[in-house]
């Protein structure tokens, strides 16, 4: 009988381990990441400069929040993705010497208990133009419709004081609430040793600065205010929580590791990174007088559930949103992107990030944009839908093709895909790698060809082999995933 016990709590065990390892395993993981589509022009307005994210109220509507210029703007619609309205203003800087004194920004406002929580961002001491100087710290409001908060209480500071000529203290934070769970844990960046710190408080008493205990020594129980804190280990403030998996995920963007990284965690502290990009880019300069002439930016990532508002999301039905200047725009030329995000477990326990090579049509001319970048003119095109997944890294050990998007310079509605460096010497500028391609058929791909239009003089992209009757092949650029 004792045997019988033994195997049976055995098998339990074996079980429970095999499930939780599901639960957690990041390496098993499929993630599909849709078009960009642009939801508000935001060229020649103080907002999009801070991460973007949307609450939905009481009686249906949908508002997201736009921060910048010292205030804070909602901006509210029927839908998630129709942010395309006037931006009001809900929040002011504070006074000359208050922790808020150069602006307030907006973070992740999150649903609870009847009312709306939202970690607000502050900033003191500013000289931006003396090497980016500002000392940050975060504060928390609630509101009952979304647009009267409260003065936030700060909650979270360092005891290290402000510097000459650098970016100090502790700020750019995300909330996020697990389904049911009695805390609410904010992620922030610590801006002298550029890390990521984690804090928490009871749901009860989130309005009270002593109720948050920063993470530190391995224990939640240093103060927030003043109190010191252990790094992650990872860089990510903006947040979100992956409720098929009990996983909280941490987004940030990093040219160094090639574009929107990803990192999740089942027990809020020990993080594990998404080997690929979400989407991939190698640049992140924000001095756009002197490269905007040569790269785009992507700036500021956030989270949102397109029906219920918030971070909380599914397998699908998200996505992420950013900050997007367009190659060759100023900082003024400034777009709010969204971008769909799925999530499931991997056949084969291999994790893998496709990122959608769509085809968009020019109602002006007819001419075609094959691109995984956002089509910031998209009143002028029509989509067209997608032709594979892209790979968002070159693979390890299997040949690949860098998949670069060209544009014409003479005639600037004209743009090709090509192999990577071959954008020179075709009378196009280069534009950026949009993804790699298998070099070779593998399992589950589909051909991606290079087409030209004679009729519309015009290159673009099709996974048949008859370019959609649209024109004819000029040669194949390789393979992409179907699904």
């Amino acid at each position: 009988m004792k045997v019988i016990t033994v195997v049976l709590v055995a098998l339990y065990v074996a079980g429970w381990v095999e499930a939780a390892e599901e639960e957690q395993c990041v390496s098993c993981l499929k993630v599909r990441v849709g078009r960009p589509l642009v939801v508000r022009d935001g060229s020649n307005e103080d907002g999009l400069d801070t991460k973007f994210y949307v609450i939905k109220t009481l009686d249906g509507q949908y508002r997201g929040y736009s921060s910048g210029g010292g205030r804070a703007r909602v901006i509210t619609g029927p839908a998630a993705w129709s942010m395309g309205w006037s931006a009001n203003s809900v929040m002011e800087a504070g006074a000359s010497g208050s922790a808020s004194e150069c602006g307030v920004w907006i973070n992740s406002p999150i649903a609870l208990r009847g009312e709306f929580v939202a970690a607000v961002h502050h900033e003191q001491a500013c000289d931006y133009i003396n090497g980016g100087q500002t000392h940050k710290s975060m504060g928390v409001s609630f509101s009952y419709d979304g647009v009267s908060w409260v003065n936030p209480v700060t909650i979270i500071a360092s005891s290290v004081g402000p510097r000459l000529g650098q970016q100090t203290g502790e700020g750019d934070c995300s909330l996020v609430r697990a389904p049911g769970s009695s805390h609410l844990y904010i992620y922030c960046l610590r801006a002298l040793r550029w890390d990521t710190i984690v804090a928490r408080a009871p749901v009860s008493s989130y309005m009270s600065p002593g109720s948050w205990k920063k993470f530190s020594r391995g224990q939640w129980g240093s103060p927030g205010v003043y109190g010191d804190a252990d790094s992650l280990g990872v860089v990510g403030h903006s947040v979100g929580y992956l409720r098929p998996h009990k996983m909280v995920f941490l987004l940030d963007l990093d040219p160094w590791f090639g574009g929107a990284k990803m990192s999740l965690s089942s027990d809020y502290v020990n993080f594990k990174l998404l080997s690929d990009p979400l989407i991939p880019f190698s640049e992140s300069n924000w001095n756009r007088e002197r490269i905007g002439q040569k790269s785009d930016l992507v700036a500021y990532v956030g989270v949102v559930n397109y029906a219920e508002g918030g971070n909380n999301v599914d397998g699908a039905g998200w996505g992420i949103t950013y900050t997007y200047i367009p190659h060759g725009g100023r900082m003024r030329d400034k777009f709010l992107v969204y971008q769909d995000v799925s999530v499931e477990k991997a056949v084969g326990k291999k994790s893998s990030v496709g990122l959608a090579l769509t085809r968009w049509e020019n109602k002006l001319n007819g001419k075609f944009r094959t691109t995984t970048f956002p089509v910031v003119d998209r009143d002028e095109y029509l989509e067209g839908g997608r032709v594979a997944y892209v790979l968002t890294r070159r693979p390890a050990l299997v040949e690949s093709v860098e998949l670069e998007e060209c544009r014409n310079t003479y005639d600037i509605g004209e743009y090709l895909l090509t192999g990577g460096g071959d954008c020179a010497g075709t009378w196009h500028e280069r534009l950026g790698t949009v993804g790699w391609l298998y070099k070779k058929r593998q399992s589950n791909t589909v051909p991606v060809y290079r087409c030209y239009s004679s009729i519309r003089q015009a290159h673009f992209a099709s996974n048949n082999s008859d370019c959609d009757g649209i024109g004819e092949i000029e040669y194949l650029l390789g393979y992409g995933m179907k699904d």
